[in-house]
């Protein structure tokens, strides 16, 4: 009696879920199989407010050509702020021009806020940020590897905290 109520109960809850029943998928063997593993998960975005009349952002590049910029997104609540992108470590450098640039098509009012960019030196790249109105701004920031010429970017952004 037990084995025949047990292979209708089988028999029943199969017959139930049948139509809704999905196929499981299992990952290759080796990999990974959480969905929201380590590996998957994006690089968090550093911010940092930028306080007084000037503003060190640190670009890191490493042997693969990816940068990062400890303040990725900067957040500047001064007027008139010199900001300063130096990058580290020696083997890298700014090209003569379009080191930072600023984009047209994110935010066109780039130029009413931003002024005297220039290669400072080969490892430091200048912006002013007038600051008059609270909007955010991306830019590219162009690096060159020294001894083999490869050009490395990467996009963070601006965001004016007007005082």
């Amino acid at each position: 009696m037990r084995k025949t109520l047990l292979a209708a109960c089988a028999l029943f809850t199969s017959a139930m879920l049948g139509a809704n029943a999905q196929e499981i998928i299992l990952p290759p063997e080796g990999e990974d199989p959480r969905p929201n593993a380590e590996r998957d998960a994006p690089q968090p975005t550093k911010a940092g407010t930028c306080k007084g009349n000037a503003c060190r952002l640190k670009v890191r590049v490493n042997g693969q050509c990816q940068i990062t910029i400890d303040q990725q997104w900067a957040i500047v609540s001064g007027r008139h702020v010199q900001l300063l992108w130096e990058i580290l470590p020696a083997g890298y450098s700014f090209p003569a021009e379009g080191g930072v640039e600023f984009k047209d098509n994110y935010n066109p009012m780039w130029r009413e806020e931003f002024y005297d960019g220039r290669r400072v030196s080969p490892r430091v790249w200048q912006w002013i940020d007038a600051n008059n109105m609270p909007d955010v701004f991306r830019y590219t920031v162009r690096v060159v590897n020294d001894r083999t010429g490869q050009v490395c970017e990467i996009d963070p952004g601006v965001v004016n905290d007007w005082p």
